[in-house]
């Protein structure tokens, strides 16, 4: 069931919610809901100006990181107080953070990864030149566990889709199957990962940590994928144009074009 929420009186470009509240990342800073009040309120110590993405090491966690016009900055409360990590250079445009400090935050076609919850900096080798968008080249950082232990790195960046296994020190073009396209979102699952294009049905799984793709048919234009619900083996992705949340049986992200 959805219940229909005001919008913040920014346009908002990223929501996090924690046991602490839900927060908007917006082109004028961070608000925060008020429940209680149903109004939404400007979070005076935090960061000024534009807030590109908000992440956090932890599903529903208090610990938040948020990528913005003025670099990275990282509350332990849930979004009512900020600390700027000014190591981080700006803008920056997409954040990626999981347990034990690790965030990886992306530029205008650079990704820069830290171990200390972004105290100290060190750049990768995904460093993508050419045209870039008004955010910069790289859309979306994600993360995969692999078996055995570890974890993969994705980054969906306008010309195609890259991986790291060694915490984004090192980066790989995807191939076998990926298109040389733009790629908008990257979807990680427990038994695949997808990758959506800007087009209409641009849709890719793979099976083997991003090692090959394989395109498969959808009647929609997807603007993102969330989460499958437990339980209903769906999606819920954002279908385009029409803007409506749409649920996909995952049964129609196995269909081969």
């Amino acid at each position: 069931r959805w219940e229909q929420l005001p919008l913040p009186p920014a346009e908002a470009q990223s929501l996090h919610w924690s046991p602490a509240g839900l927060i908007a990342g917006t082109n004028r800073g961070v608000f925060r809901w008020l429940a209680a009040g149903r109004r939404w309120a400007a979070v005076r110590d935090g960061p000024a100006g534009a807030v590109y993405a908000l992440a956090s090491p932890h599903a529903q966690g208090r610990e938040v990181y948020a990528a913005t016009a003025r670099g990275l900055y990282w509350s332990r409360d849930g979004g009512r107080r900020w600390q700027r990590m000014r190591a981080a250079p700006a803008p920056l445009y997409r954040v990626l953070a999981r347990p034990g400090g690790w965030v990886w935050a992306a530029g205008r076609g650079v990704v820069l990864r830290s171990d200390d919850h972004g105290r100290r900096f060190l750049p990768g080798q995904l460093s993508l030149d050419g045209r870039h968008g008004p955010l910069g080249a790289i859309q979306q950082l994600a993360a995969a566990a692999l078996p055995g232990g570890g974890r993969l790195l994705l980054a969906a960046t306008t010309t195609g889709l890259y991986r790291s296994r060694d915490q984004g020190a090192h980066w790989q073009r995807c191939g076998h199957g990926q298109p040389a396209m733009a790629i908008s979102r990257v979807h990680v699952e427990a038994d695949a990962m997808y990758a959506l294009g800007t087009q209409v049905g641009d849709v890719y799984r793979s099976r083997d940590q991003g090692v090959s793709w394989r395109a498969v048919r959808l009647p929609l234009r997807l603007e993102t994928l969330a989460r499958s619900v437990p339980g209903l083996g769906m999606h819920w992705a954002a279908a385009q144009p029409a803007g409506a949340v749409t649920a996909v049986p995952l049964r129609h992200l196995s269909r081969p074009k």
